[in-house]
């Protein structure tokens, strides 16, 4: 049970660390730190809709959007991706997911319901949210990204 307080308390720290986009050289290592000794690759862990994974594949944040349709009801996309990164990355993709989060956002504002609704458009959403990740973070950062969900309602 003690285990598990300390790793949700460094959970917490390395979620309060991603989401005031910590600038800090101090808090870099810091949160690199923890990444690496609180888990050593072992999975993930999910803080209040904050999905913290370490590992080959990190996770971005939930995306949940409100976007454009055809009809006068609201609709919304929800979206996990998950990135794989080049050797050596870790440290700037955790400097600078929240601008990149930040970023996919503002691009997937842009589409409506019909785009989603066309899975042919799938592989071209994934060229386009890696091609901002390119142009924000640089090309050695982000190898891939995976949608490991989406739905659109």
């Amino acid at each position: 049970m003690a285990k598990m307080l300390k790793i949700g308390s460094r959970l917490l720290l390395i979620a309060i660390l991603l989401l005031t986009g910590v600038l800090y050289k101090e808090n870099q290592k810091l949160a690199k730190e923890l990444l690496d000794s609180s888990f050593s690759g072992q999975g993930s862990s999910q803080i209040e809709g904050l999905q913290c994974s370490v590992g080959k594949y990190p996770k971005l944040p939930l995306i949940v959007l409100n976007i454009r349709g055809d009809s006068q009801k609201q609709n919304y996309l929800r979206l996990q991706l998950a990135v794989e990164l080049f050797s050596g990355a870790e440290e700037q993709y955790i400097t600078e997911a929240p601008q990149l989060y930040d970023q996919f956002n503002e691009l997937l504002k842009e589409k409506d319901v019909s785009y989603f609704s066309n899975e042919g458009h799938m592989s071209s959403l994934k060229e386009e949210l890696l091609t901002v990740a390119d142009r924000s973070l640089g090309q050695n950062v982000i190898k891939k990204i995976f949608i490991q969900e989406i739905l659109v309602q």
